[in-house]
């Protein structure tokens, strides 16, 4: 499954494709042990306070033009990447292993089958807040939930 988020705008892709409203989801934290003791007494993670962690990042589009980094920059902050990843498969084991973070939509940690070792924070403040779209990929023939 693909996660992508926006909040105001959809992308265009490589692929044309059809997408439908579904409901609203937020962008949450998740973290392993390696970023535990940094965060074991925070309550939720504030916008400006993500320019103070590395993060592993999975596209599929660039991080300028991913709309939480947009924020960011527009805010004067930057979210440092430490790794880009293309398949979301490899979040859990890049954040089990390393000090690493990725912000996701919720939906994505509440799906994952093994969430062992994984620490979740929500993204405090309407940044973190957006839309989910069913999308149809005429590349491949997929139906996928999107968070725009």
């Amino acid at each position: 499954m693909i996660w992508c988020w926006q909040l105001a705008t959809i992308k265009s892709r490589s692929a044309p494709c059809i997408t439908n409203g579904v409901g609203t989801t937020r962008l949450i934290a998740v973290y392993g042990m390696p970023l535990r003791s940094r965060l074991e007494n925070a309550a939720a993670l504030n916008f400006d306070e993500l320019q103070h962690y590395q993060y592993i990042y999975c596209l599929p589009w660039s991080k300028e033009n991913n709309e939480l980094d947009r924020q960011q920059t527009r805010a004067g902050f930057e979210r440092p990447l430490a790794f880009v990843c293309h398949d979301y498969s490899q979040l859990a084991p890049a954040v089990q292993s390393a000090p690493l973070m990725a912000i996701v939509p919720r939906p994505w940690y509440e799906n994952l089958s093994d969430k062992r070792g994984l620490f979740v924070l929500p993204l405090a403040g309407e940044q973190a807040e957006g839309a989910i779209f069913m999308q149809y990929r005429a590349s491949t023939g997929r139906v996928e939930a999107t968070p725009y």
